[in-house]
């Protein structure tokens, strides 16, 4: 898969999982098609994603 991610590269370690999350649509960017990989997710955020990958292996 070509790296969709444009405002920085995920750590080496965590690239698959990243990858994995986007192609899967539990990990989306913001407006402008950054992921902010580097910040800190909110609790809101993570729910988000608990929610979506919950909607995903329960489809």
């Amino acid at each position: 898969m070509a790296n969709t991610i444009r405002d920085n590269t995920p750590d080496v370690w965590a690239e698959e999982a990243i990858n994995w999350a986007v192609e899967n649509k539990i990990l989306f960017g913001d407006d402008t098609g950054n992921y902010k990989l580097h910040d800190i997710c909110t609790r809101q955020e993570v729910l988000i994603f608990i929610n979506r990958l919950y909607n995903l292996l329960n489809s």
